[in-house]
């Protein structure tokens, strides 16, 4: 499914009332929302796993900046290979997100954040590949780059 980057701040708003679109940066005008098993494919076939959490140097936000790179780049690999054009040629609306409280946890965090077509707002642990449907009382965003 298509999904224009208003309709990305839109939806992300309905979890968030009142987080500001100021703090949801989205870099391209159109997405493509994948399945969710889509994204599981893409992130159970990451090198991820080959780091080792290290404090200041390969943590949270670290795993989640290597995660959004992977998606991107394993995207444009299959759109080459597959010969993918039209409205599936399009990134999919998967990003970071920077949390102060996460999973009902309160403490600053990184993950990933992904708009699906049959579950909608999914958070990811990229240190773990753990998926969560994003709620409104268990996860605070402060920061979204899609």
């Amino acid at each position: 499914m298509t999904i224009s980057s208003d309709q990305i701040i839109s939806e992300i708003r309905e979890i968030w009332p009142t987080f500001s679109s100021s703090k949801i940066l989205t870099a391209d005008a159109w997405y493509q929302k994948p399945k969710r098993q889509e994204v599981d494919d893409f992130i159970n076939n990451t090198y991820l796993s080959e780091y080792q959490f290290t404090a200041e140097v390969m943590d949270c936000e670290d795993f989640s900046l290597i995660l959004h790179a992977f998606i991107i780049q394993e995207r444009y690999k299959d759109m080459q290979r597959l010969g993918i054009t039209g409205e599936q040629r399009l990134p999919w609306a998967f990003g970071q997100i920077w949390l102060t409280k996460y999973q009902g946890n309160t403490a600053g965090h990184a993950q990933n954040i992904c708009l699906t077509d049959d579950e909608g707002i999914v958070l990811i642990e990229p240190q773990t590949n753990e998926f969560f449907v994003a709620s409104s009382t268990q996860d605070v965003p402060y920061h979204i780059r899609i």
